[in-house]
């Protein structure tokens, strides 16, 4: 709509602030007092006093509307501070808040259609920071233009929320309501009060907390206002990501409000863990690394300076091969167990068998090679095994894990792999066999084995030669944390944590070095909306990078980080389900092709839960996903049957 004057609202319209409610601020302003020796209070007992100091001087002002200023004098009243720490304070509180204050992404763009409508635009505020500071906030952001208006509830004694400044407003610009057009953000003061009045206006919420950004904030005092840097780092990342489609705006959410600060948090405590531990190099294992590599990047130059930061080409089939030295009971061991999933196909990748010669290798076998792809059975399984140990089969295979050795050794040595130096890998879990491997490579060589750093863990070797294991979100090693290991955790984070390229398979000398050869990349990845996916989580990254380090509690973090996992996997919105559940999961303990992670539930199903607890058609499947994408009568008769086989097999244990 058109109007010769436009009035904007200026907080969460055209700025905001770095954390996710306003109130945060006063944490960080108790943090810089009570080094500065201020007060005494912890940075949760200032914000809460000055907090209280805001609701008094309210009640002491008839208009309700009270300046930074009188705030202050309140609160310097209530610690009793003399009048040059009151004014200290003050000038903190200022220097805090122009910190924290930016504009809102893609606000310039936005404002500029504006002022082609409008000639003439004035910001209001109802806000207690006084007029010259915000227009020096506008100034600074590259909002305000020579012959802006600026009126501000604090200095006009009247709110928005009133009425009372928009009067004043009109008064002052001499308008009658019908020309002058109010946007902004609050449902009530901004756009129902305006239009009461007579004003054109218009809702502008975008930058309004999400449910994902109020969950988040509800863990600020726990975490002395770093989940609020959090919630704030979410808003920033959300709307500095494109996204055209509801499909596409339904991946940005979530990957900026649970998998950013997840991700974000996890790769914040490797890089103080690696610190602290004098590792000098991390090595992010593709393919979970790729998007941690990125965050890592954005959080070491504060965390971690000193540290070197490299991406390293591998997996659990290009270094189990070349860690078999001898393929006795223990390397056999190796390749059978763990495996959910192991087709004549796979079991030969694993001991470098090609396809044709697996007939004469694995022989005697009844297996046709129509079903060369299909599950093992367990006879097939120990029929196979025998076949391995045949004399002539085990050589076979020793020496092509000698030749593949010989090459990956190559690529380490490039890596900087092969080392005396104190050295990680960064992956997501869940057994670390694949570290199990690599170890074994790198100390046939004589180096000392890498640390290695996981999201969460399920199992491990447990031989310390193969170097430790440090789990972050829960370690089932030990009992740590046994909650945070909800049913799909593991593939909610693989999801998170994927890369658009393909999977490592082994590797090749080339005229300049040795290279990583890679299988096919996943074709589905791109169209389903991973370029969002990567986006969203790297300006997730990008905005809380340049807010202040904070300590906090651990525990209160993985709390924080729980409940936003929690948040969206158990109770994902019908949009969430339909965007996420067609991601294309690539399921290695089964062997499946990329299959979606959720979908509409059938009738027939219900014979499937109530015997064998079987949610969908991979162990990966997304339960509350398909259930929130099936129709409602079938929805809840299934999800009675899930609740009755749930009970029944608590029942029995």
């Amino acid at each position: 709509m058109t109007a010769p004057v436009a009035s904007l609202d200026i907080f969460d319209t055209v700025l905001t602030r770095r954390v996710g409610a306003p109130a945060a601020v006063f944490y960080f302003v108790g943090r810089t007092a009570r080094a500065r020796g201020l007060t005494a209070l912890a940075p949760e007992a200032f914000a809460s006093e000055r907090y209280a100091a805001q609701k008094a001087a309210r009640l002491r002002v008839t208009s309700r509307e009270v300046s930074l200023e009188l705030i202050h004098r309140e609160l310097a009243e209530r610690l009793s501070l003399p009048p040059d720490k009151g004014a200290a304070l003050h000038a903190l509180e200022l220097a805090a808040e122009a910190e924290f204050i930016c504009a809102v992404p893609g606000v310039h763009a936005w404002l500029a259609t504006v002022r082609a409508r409008s000639p003439r635009v004035i910001f209001t505020s109802d806000m207690y920071l006084p007029s010259d500071f915000l227009r020096a906030r506008l100034i600074e952001h590259g909002c305000w233009q020579e012959g802006d208006g600026l009126y501000v509830s604090g200095e006009h004694g009247g709110s928005k929320r009133s009425g009372a400044l928009f009067h004043t407003i009109l008064a002052k610009e001499k308008l009658a309501p019908a020309h002058l057009h109010h946007i902004g953000n609050h449902a009530e003061s901004d756009f129902a009060v305006p239009q009461r009045l007579g004003l054109t206006a218009t809702h502008r919420a975008d930058a309004n907390p999400n449910r994902y950004e109020e969950d988040l904030e509800t863990f600020s005092a726990a975490t002395s206002g770093l989940a609020s840097l959090h919630a704030g780092a979410s808003r920033l990342a959300r709307l500095a990501t494109a996204a055209s489609t509801a499909h596409a705006e339904s991946i940005r959410e979530v990957a900026a409000g649970v998998a950013g600060p997840v991700l974000s948090s996890y790769v914040r405590w490797l890089l103080t863990a690696a610190r602290r531990r004098g590792i000098v190099r991390l090595y992010f294992v593709s393919r979970d690394g790729h998007l941690l590599l990125q965050l890592a990047r954005q959080f070491a130059p504060q965390l971690h300076p000193d540290v070197e930061l490299r991406y390293l080409h591998g997996s659990r089939r290009a270094w189990h091969l070349p860690a078999i030295t001898s393929l006795d009971t223990a390397e056999l061991a190796g390749v059978f167990d763990g495996a959910d999933f192991l087709s004549v196909t796979s079991l030969g990748e694993r001991v470098g068998l090609s396809a044709d010669e697996i007939p004469n290798s694995l022989a005697p076998t009844t297996i046709p090679s129509a079903d060369w792809d299909l599950n093992l059975s367990a006879r097939d399984r120990i029929q196979l095994r025998a076949a391995l140990q045949n004399p002539s089969v085990k050589t076979a295979v020793e020496q092509r894990a000698a030749a593949a050795r010989e090459v990956l050794l190559a690529y380490l040595q490039q890596e900087k792999l092969l080392s005396p130096d104190r050295c990680a890998l960064v992956d997501v879990g869940w057994h670390g066999r694949a570290q199990d491997s690599l170890a074994r490579v790198i100390r046939s060589a004589g180096f000392p084995a890498p640390e290695g750093f996981y999201f969460g863990l399920n199992s491990s070797s447990g031989v310390p030669d193969l170097g430790e294991r440090h789990a972050w979100f829960f370690d089932r090693r030990s009992e740590l944390r046994p909650a945070n290991a909800f049913p799909g955790i593991e593939p909610l984070i693989e999801t998170f944590c994927t890369a658009d390229h393909g999977l490592t398979i082994g590797y090749a000398r080339t005229a300049t070095g040795v290279r990583a050869v890679l299988d096919s990349p996943p074709t589905e990845l791109i169209p389903w909306g991973w370029s969002t996916l990567s986006a969203a989580i790297t300006a997730y990254g990008q905005a809380l990078a340049v807010a202040p380090a904070v300590e906090a509690d651990g525990d209160a973090v993985r709390a924080m980080c729980l409940s936003a996992l929690k948040l969206f996997w158990q109770t994902p919105t019908l949009a969430e389900a339909a965007a996420w559940g067609a991601f294309p999961y690539e399921d290695a303990q089964t062997g499946a092709t990329p299959q979606p992670l959720a979908s509409a539930l059938r009738w027939s199903q219900s014979a499937k839960i109530l015997l064998h607890g079987r949610t969908g058609p991979h162990r990966a499947a997304w339960w509350h996903g398909s259930l929130q994408l099936t129709p409602p009568l079938r929805r809840s008769a299934l999800a009675i049957a899930h609740s009755v086989r749930r009970a029944a097999k608590s029942f029995k244990q």
